[in-house]
């Protein structure tokens, strides 16, 4: 019993003694960490700054020695060590490693030893640094000397634009860091969680600590950002448990989302992130792919003049701001509709060792243009043109081009706005060049398309040319149904397919060519998978696009330009029968006299042949010697059944699917009827049967300047029991 009792004495007296002395740590301050129980010294630093030299007291340090530090740092702001001095003998080293709440993080810590070289300035931002010195038994030196400080960033410059597809948001805006999400130990079902890492004009690297989210169904998807909103195309979509590579990006930063479906949740995804300053040169002015290899343009030698702009008026600094190369000696940007840059402005031949750099502003649909009025500048220079890609320029579509007497062509773009930079190297120079600048509006379309009433959202897209990305945001949501009419009439609309990620066999995209304010009924496109599709053209009135989705699993949609334009050579509408079809009918009829049983019947004159067909019944073969039928034909038939009536049964039929076509109209007497009995009809399906209760039928087939194909085979009866 006694010892029982003294036992219980005991552990209460230690108890109050810890209580006390924690408290009384307390009092003395306000930071703990867990130091090594082989430290000799330990030290807290709680002040935002100063500096530490070691041994305090002067001279050596001693052998064995080993004395730990800690300096604190609150979450979220950058912890720093900047050493002035180090002297150190070659056996004995330092460790510094971030604070990771009172403990060291071991996987982080960078040990150094003596010998002559200072350790690397660190930075964290965790819970602030932890530094240990050890020395063995050789040789001492007179320690070291560190700065240490806490700084607090300054805040984010940009207002990024999140999509309305976040649940959550998070902006990012210190030079680095570490984000766990979830913070707690899954996270949920359809979530989609959205951050910001801020890291203007600099270069930000995101590091994947862990990685672990279900594969296959939840995704973690990451931007580049230009000012404040997200690129279309993703540089990482990943989703299973491997960690990803390195995910760097040298511009505004990067918006990552992560987002999960409805069933089964996981551990998330661990990151630590740095923002600095690019090394050497930022790649808006290295070589870049299509960009001129770096030795183009060679650094200016010892001696060479440094090129100083010409003085020019004082005016309003400009509205709009444009991210310049830092290689760029001279930079202009032109807020004007119009105008003529001429350089050098000042006359007389441009310098050796010149980059001269311009940005043509024009607001996003309008259509910038440069158009050359002259053009001397030396073989081994160039010009580099590029449109404008919110405050960069888009690498991906610029245009390289070299002096020796040929004009560079001229450009139009619908962005915002047109980038020019020129650039000289040591060899003769020229007068330079002369360009003129324009921001225009083109005209609106001038067809009302009838949309179909199953569309959710419309657009009608009536610019010359530019870029769809669909959604804007990062994935689209379920059941859409988003319809675009994209406005050409009379000319050649080509969309090009940049991107496309729709989900397989369930969502789909539809493109039907126009004519009129209508499409027609069969398509040229239905795409659904990972896949980009070929170019998209048609000749007509314009293109109508659908997407739709199911109600099921997302994805990130499609990206495409498109460019209208006047068609090479013959337009198919420009060779019309000399009685026009407009609206599938004849206008103009020929009306003569003749006997019912003969029927004096004259073709249009455009025809280019045109067969009178006498006989009540046969087959037709076109082309009759088989192959394939000629370019630009307008054939004519008559088909002569006085008081009979006609019946056409289609055989064969394979012709240009949306190009060539086959008409037929009732023919009274010699009068042909104003409503066709068969629309034109095109492509490998058989028309329907061709029925009427007049005098005879005027079949005529057309074909345009392109493709060609087998024609067509046909049996005709003329009938009484058709009447």
């Amino acid at each position: 019993y006694s010892f029982c009792t003294l036992l219980v004495t005991l552990i209460t007296m230690f108890l109050k003694v810890s209580l006390i002395f924690s408290l009384s740590i307390t009092a003395a301050q306000a930071a703990y960490f867990s130091f090594s129980r082989d430290c000799k010294v330990e030290r807290i630093f709680e002040a935002a700054s100063g500096t530490l030299k070691y041994p305090e007291g002067g001279g050596n340090y001693a052998n064995y020695d080993h004395a730990c530090f800690f300096f604190s740092c609150p979450a979220g702001k950058r912890a720093t060590l900047t050493w002035r001095a180090f002297d150190v003998g070659s056996s004995d080293s330092i460790l510094v490693a971030p604070a990771d709440g009172i403990n060291r993080d071991y996987g982080s810590q960078i040990r150094h030893s003596g010998g002559g070289v200072f350790p690397p300035d660190t930075s964290f931002y965790r819970d602030g640094t932890y530094l240990e010195f050890t020395s063995g038994g050789n040789r001492t030196g007179t320690g070291f000397e560190v700065d240490w400080g806490c700084h607090e960033d300054p805040p984010c410059p940009l207002a990024f634009n999140f999509p309305t597809s976040c649940k959550s948001t998070s902006t990012l805006d210190s030079l680095g860091g570490e984000l766990t999400y979830p913070e707690h130990p899954s996270y949920s079902n359809s979530e989609s969680a959205c951050f910001f890492f801020c890291c203007p004009r600099k270069r930000l690297t995101l590091k994947w600590l862990r990685f672990e989210v279900e594969q296959g169904w939840d995704f973690v998807t990451a931007y580049p950002v230009k000012g404040n909103a997200a690129l279309p195309d993703y540089i990482l979509r990943h989703s299973n448990y491997t960690r990803p590579s390195d995910t760097v990006v040298e511009m505004d930063g990067i918006f990552l989302q992560f987002t999960s479906d409805h069933v089964v949740t996981n551990l998330g995804f661990k990151l630590s992130w740095t923002c600095q300053e690019m090394e050497g040169q930022p790649p808006d002015a290295e070589s870049v792919p299509g960009d001129e290899p770096a030795d183009v343009v060679p650094e200016v030698p010892a001696g060479a003049p440094i090129i100083v702009p010409a003085p020019t008026a004082v005016t309003d600094p400009p509205t709009v701001y444009f991210s310049f190369s830092r290689r760029c000696r001279v930079e202009r940007i032109f807020e004007a509709a119009s105008g003529t840059l001429k350089y050098p402005e000042g006359g007389g031949n441009y310098a050796n060792y010149d980059r001269a750099c311009f940005f043509f502003s024009c607001p996003a649909g309008k259509r910038a243009t440069l158009t050359w009025r002259a053009f001397d500048v030396g073989s081994s220079d160039s010009i580099l043109v590029a449109p404008a890609d919110g405050i960069n320029r888009d690498y991906g579509s610029q245009i390289r081009h070299s002096g020796g007497g040929v004009f560079p062509p001229d450009t139009s773009f619908y962005r915002d706005g047109t980038y020019l930079e020129f650039t000289s190297g040591g060899n003769r120079t020229g007068t330079g060049f002369e360009v003129d600048w324009g921001c225009h509006e083109d005209p609106p379309c001038p067809l009302a398309f009838n949309f179909p009433t199953s569309c959710k959202s419309t657009s009608t897209l009536d610019s010359l040319g530019g870029e769809l990305t669909y959604p804007e945001h990062p994935s689209y949501s379920n059941s859409e149904s988003a319809c675009f009419f994209f406005c050409c009439p009379r000319k050649r609309l080509t969309l090009k397919w940049l991107r496309f990620e729709v989900e397989q066999g369930w969502d789909f995209v539809t493109a039907y060519p126009v004519k009129g304010n209508a499409a027609l009924p069969d398509y040229i496109l239905r795409h659904s998978n990972y896949t980009r599709p070929s170019d998209t053209v048609v000749e007509m009135d314009g293109i109508f696009l659908q997407f739709t989705s199911d109600n099921n699993v997302t994805d990130l949609g499609f990206r495409l330009s498109w460019t209208c334009q006047e068609m090479e050579g013959q337009p198919i509408e420009a060779v019309p029968l000399e009685t026009p079809l407009e609206n599938n009918v004849i206008t103009e009829t020929v009306v003569e006299e003749g006997p019912v049983d003969q029927i004096d019947f004259s073709f249009p004159q455009k025809c280019k042949t045109g067969t009178i067909i006498d006989d009540k019944a046969g087959t037709l073969n076109y082309p009759s010697g088989g192959g394939s039928y000629s370019n630009s034909e307008i054939v004519c038939f008559f088909f002569s059944c006085p008081e009979m009536g006609a019946t056409l049964t289609w055989k064969t039929f394979e012709t240009e699917k949306y190009f060539d076509h086959v008409f037929a109209f009732p023919v009274s007497g010699n009068t042909v009827g104003a409503t066709a009995v068969l629309p034109p009809h095109s492509g490998s399906s058989l028309p329907p049967d061709t029925v009427v209760e007049q005098d005879g039928l005027l079949l005529v087939f057309k074909s345009d300047h392109s493709l060609t194909g087998m024609g067509f085979e046909l049996d005709w009866m003329c009938s009484e029991d058709t009447l």
